[in-house]
Formats: structure tokens, sequence, C-alpha cells
């Protein structure tokens, strides 16, 4: 199957741009991609006064910016004004517009992307000619493609804990990733922060059911009726994320007061810089 490029808008309508059935709406993608492939980077230098050159800090991700071309056709089947209103309203500056890259070996992944700018070819009349170019650029605030997350859902063993065992590797990204977990059970849990060793405990009481997120830049304990359980954290939160690339592994989560088959899950999202391969 050759790739197949899919923009799926807010409003649940979808169009194929590139692969089989592309143009099938009578809207395709013309030449020229910028920014599909690895997202933009900052540089963090340092320097010193008294020595030449600069030292390498490190380097941080930022939005994505795509800008791509479109052709609209005009034809007897469907005009021209039809089928631009259908695109434009597969996108918006405030709600997410997917972009779906599929490929036979490496499956589907998704970017996520707002409207920055769009600009019609009126150089001649649209409404006459056989089709007309339509210039977008996007925005995506989170720059990852991201393949279909891990997800793997356990009962209560008879040993206390839920072990979350992956045969494969737990993150094959090159990117640093942070485990939620769903609970629904009272007890005490102990959370793994990370890969580190360090659990932090979650007390819940009877009829709560939480989704920790263990990414420090989120709200970490999400209660599901609104309790705020984050609160009996006394401000302690998970920090550490599962490494780039880390290899097959459990993750542990201990139990105590937990009662018998209460399930328990975990997902583990898979970020990619690349619409396929590895990294």
């Amino acid at each position: 199957m050759e790739t197949v490029i899919e923009v799926v808008g807010d409003n649940g309508d979808r169009v194929t741009l590139a692969g089989e059935n592309a143009g099938m709406e009578g809207i395709w993608l013309a030449e020229g991609v910028e920014g599909l492939m690895d997202p933009e980077v900052d540089i963090i230098t340092k320097s010193s006064g008294s020595r030449p050159g600069s030292r390498l800090v490190s380097h941080r991700i930022v939005e994505r910016t795509i800008v791509f071309k479109v052709t609209i056709e005009n034809d007897e089947n469907d005009s021209w004004a039809d089928r631009d209103d259908r695109w434009r309203g597969l996108w918006s500056y405030d709600t997410p517009t997917e972009i779906r890259v599929t490929t036979t070996r490496w499956g589907t992944r998704i970017l996520t992307a707002y409207l920055n700018e769009i600009e019609v070819d009126t150089e001649f009349d649209p409404f006459v000619n056989g089709s007309t170019d339509v210039t977008m650029t996007v925005t995506a605030y989170d720059p990852f493609w991201y393949a279909e997350p891990k997800v793997m859902e356990l009962p209560k063993t008879t040993s206390g804990n839920y072990t979350f065992k992956f045969d494969e590797d737990i993150n094959p990204t090159p990117n640093p990733v942070f485990p939620e977990y769903v609970l629904e059970g009272a007890g005490t849990y102990r959370i793994p922060d990370g890969d580190i060793g360090v659990k932090l405990p979650l007390t819940l009481e009877t009829g709560e059911a939480v989704v920790v997120n263990t990414d420090p830049g989120t709200r970490q304990v999400v209660e599901a009726s609104g309790v705020p359980v984050w609160a009996r954290m006394n401000g302690v939160r998970w920090r550490h994320p599962l490494p780039a690339k880390s290899p097959a592994r459990e993750l542990v989560v201990e139990t105590t007061g937990v009662a018998e088959n209460t399930p328990a899950m975990l997902v583990v999202r898979q970020p990619f810089n690349r619409p396929w391969g590895v990294n």
C-alpha cells in the first residue's frame, strides 16, 4: 500500500489527499510539503566572555508549522465553490484538525493541527478555472506524530500488585513518555515515578475512579466525578518519564486494601518525530 494522507476535521468530515482514493472528493495534495518530518527545535547554548565559541546546553522542541498546497477541482460533478467550502470547513483556528498518515509498515500516525493561514490562488477566476490551488499554513502546538497508544488492562492479582509486563519496547519512540494509569477501586496505590524505582502513594475511597497522568505539566490526578483527590498528595508529584527507546520491562503498581478483581489500566502514548520510521 502506498502512503495515504487524510485530513479529518473537527466537524467529522474526512478528505483523502494522497494515496488510495486520493482525489475522490475533488481535492488532492499538490507538490511541495514543508514541515512534515522532524519538528522544529531551539538550540540552547551558553557562551563565556573569555573563551571563543559556545557550549551546547540542550535543545527544545517547539511547535511544528506545516505548509502545503491542495488542488481543488471544478467540474460538472461538483463546483469549485462547494468543494472549497467543504475543505475550509475542515479547519479552524481554535479547534483541532487531524492529519493522518498511514503506511503498511508503520501503521497510522496522527498529528493534530490548527489553521494558521489559508491563501486561495485567485490569479484566475476559480469559478471558471478547471482547478484552483489553495496554500495552507497550519500549526501543530503538540509537534509529535502519535501512533496508537500501548494499552494494557489487568485485574487485581493475588500478590497485591498490578504488574504491567511488556515483552517489547515499552517506549519505542525517540521522546520521553509519561505513563497514564486508570484506577477505580478503593484502597492505596503506590504508582511508579518513571523507571527510577520510586513509587508515590495515592489513596482512593469507595466509588472513586481516577486517571493519573504522570506528566508534571498536567493536572496529574483527575477523578471522574470531580472529587479533588489530588489534594491528598500534599503537593507531591510524579516527575520522571520513561526515557526514549525504553526496552521491555515491568511497571508495578503496589496496592493495599484493593478488592480482588478490581481492574486497572496503563496507557503509554507513542509520540514520534516523523509520520513513519522509528524516529
